[in-house]
C-alpha cells in the first residue's frame, strides 16, 4: 500500500489506511474518499473516520455528527451541559467523548478504536458506526416533541 497523506499534508498511519480500506471494501465504499477525511452516511447520520498522524499511529477515531449547535448561547449551555457531564460519569476512553468541529460548526461524538487490539478492524468500524447511528436515532425518537439538537420545544 502506498504511503498516503491527508488533505492537511499529514502522513496517514499505515494501520489507519489498512483498516479504512478493509472497511470500505466491506461496505462497498471508496477507501480514498474516506482516507481523505470525507464523511460517510449511515441512516441519515454523517460519520468521519479520523486519524491523528504520528500522535496515534494505531488508532482510528470515528466522529458521529450530533448536529449544529444553536446560535443562542444559553441554548448551547443547555445542550452541552449534559454532554460534558457524561464525560465525568463514564470512562470516555471506553464510551467516547463529545467535541466540537469549528470548521464545520458541528458537535460530534468521538469513539476511538485501538486497531492493534481488535481482531477485525473492518467489523469493529462497522459495528461502531451501526451502534452510533442506532443510539442517535433512538435519542432523537425518545425526544419527540423536544428538539435535542436545538434544545427547543417545537410548539
Amino acid at each position: 500500500m502506498d504511503h498516503q497523506f491527508d488533505t492537511q499534508g499529514r502522513s496517514v498511519p499505515q494501520a489507519f489506511q489498512e483498516a479504512v480500506t478493509a472497511f470500505a471494501r466491506h461496505a462497498g465504499l471508496d477507501p480514498t474518499h474516506l482516507i481523505e477525511g470525507n464523511a460517510l452516511e449511515q441512516n441519515g447520520i454523517a460519520f468521519w473516520l479520523r486519524h491523528f498522524g504520528d500522535d496515534d499511529t494505531t488508532g482510528i477515531t470515528i466522529q458521529m455528527d450530533i448536529g449544529e449547535p444553536p446560535a443562542d448561547p444559553r441554548s448551547v449551555v443547555d445542550m452541552t451541559t449534559p454532554l460534558l457531564q457524561s464525560h465525568l460519569c463514564m470512562p470516555v476512553g471506553r464510551f467516547g467523548y463529545y467535541g466540537y468541529l469549528p470548521h464545520l460548526n458541528r458537535i460530534v461524538h468521538c469513539t476511538r478504536i485501538p486497531l492493534d487490539e481488535v481482531e477485525d478492524a473492518a467489523t469493529s468500524i462497522a459495528a461502531a458506526i451501526a451502534t452510533g447511528a442506532m443510539f442517535l436515532a433512538g435519542a432523537r425518537t425518545a425526544s419527540a416533541g423536544f428538539d435535542v439538537l436545538t434544545a427547543k420545544d417545537p410548539s
